[in-house]
């Protein structure tokens, strides 16, 4: 988990040019051919609102299955959330900015000055795709490309990865991530993969959050050198019932209650 840590300081000190950045004057200037679709804020986050909450529980103490399940999805969610707090943001107040047309099917959208700005860039694709970059420019980087991603015309799905200014240029991605949304705009699919080689203890490191119906699923492989555990957890989006899968495969489950309850009484579907 150690990656998602690095990356969150690395957003913090590229995040340090939102502060005192001036808004830039637009143009208007005519798009040709049609602007894409923005990909979501969700596209940045793993949003897990919808696992149970304590305050379900009928007595004070909640099966230690479910308090297993509840620990790993709180701790990797605040690891995640601190690591692209940041450039969500930035990728949020780029986009209040008016985008200028440069021309080959490309928008920039500029927020800040010379010196000090982030400028993000659309590029529609021959295959309607459409191509993403994020640069910073401030007193200590120069035109760096924070984070680069893809996605389809309609920014219905996709990936981004990002880049740590303190790698070597040739091997710098620390992070991929890959999303889909759903119909009302939350997220039905979100992956975060650690890509940092020189992480020797998590290099690997993935959760994975997929919504099937009503049934969600976090899948979490942690690696610690050259063992790697995997944990999986369901639950029901509405009921609150649900199940943990261990490392070493043996299962425990919950019900709406929290309460413990023996896992064949409940049914999960297999993918």
């Amino acid at each position: 988990m150690r990656k998602f840590i690095i990356l969150a300081i690395l957003t913090m000190l590229v995040g340090a040019i939102v502060i005192g950045i001036a808004c830039t004057n637009s143009t208007d200037i005519p798009v040709e051919p049609q602007n894409p679709d923005v990909p979501p804020v969700s596209s940045m986050r793993i949003c897990m609102t919808t696992f149970p909450s304590m305050e379900r529980a009928r007595v004070a103490e909640h099966c230690e299955h479910f308090e297993a399940a509840f620990v790993i999805v709180t701790v990797w969610v605040t690891i995640t959330e601190a690591a692209f707090l940041i450039p969500r943001l930035v990728f949020a107040l780029a986009l209040t900015q008016t985008p200028e047309y440069e021309g080959d099917s490309t928008w920039c959208w500029t927020l800040g000055v010379d010196t000090n700005n982030v400028k993000l860039y659309a590029q529609l694709l021959p295959t309607d795709s459409v191509d993403w970059a994020m640069h910073v420019t401030n007193n200590e980087l120069d035109d760096f490309l924070w984070y680069t991603g893809r996605c389809d015309f309609h920014a219905t799905g996709g990936w981004w990865e990002f880049y740590d200014p303190n790698l070597p240029a040739d091997s710098n991605t620390v992070i991929f991530a890959d999303w889909e949304k759903d119909t009302d705009d939350t997220t039905a699919h979100f992956t975060i993969v650690n890509e940092n080689i020189y992480d020797v203890d998590g290099a690997g490191d993935t959760l994975r959050y997929q919504l099937y119906g009503t049934i969600a699923e976090v899948v979490v492989h942690d690696v610690c050198g050259a063992q790697v555990e995997r944990w999986t957890i369901n639950w029901d989006i509405n009921d609150g019932f649900g199940r943990i899968i261990y490392p070493d495969y043996s299962e425990g489950c919950w019900d709406e209650w929290l309460e413990c309850i023996d896992c064949d009484s409940l049914s999960f579907p297999t993918y």
